[in-house]
């Protein structure tokens, strides 16, 4: 039995004095913030993959895969994209893409 508190861990009569999270805690903590980045990026990304496939050739390799039309709802997207792992990688094309944008408009 183990009794969660904020600065010990009391498991069998033992204490330690570690706070860590279980494992079961850290995959849920994982998972809200995963839905809560996908949900803040939607729109933009959503906008981003379905007008510039003709400007971003890695972009257009994963419209190829997944298909042309990114998901409507946020709810949708990591389905899309056949788990995290593959939404991942998508938006690291995006940040990627955003952040070369913004060195071009910067004049960089």
């Amino acid at each position: 039995r183990c009794e969660y508190t904020n600065t010990h861990i009391k498991q069998n009569g033992n204490t330690s004095n570690s706070t860590s999270m279980s494992r079961h805690e850290q995959d849920g903590e994982e998972a809200a913030e995963l839905l809560a980045t996908i949900q803040s990026d939607h729109v933009p990304m959503k906008t981003w993959y379905n007008n510039n496939a003709q400007n971003n050739p890695d972009l257009n390799a994963f419209r190829l895969k997944y298909g042309p039309k990114y998901p409507d709802f946020a709810r949708d997207v990591s389905a899309f994209f056949g788990g995290a792992t593959g939404w991942k990688e998508i938006r690291r094309v995006y940040l990627r893409s955003k952040s070369n944008s913004s060195h071009n408009n910067n004049g960089s």
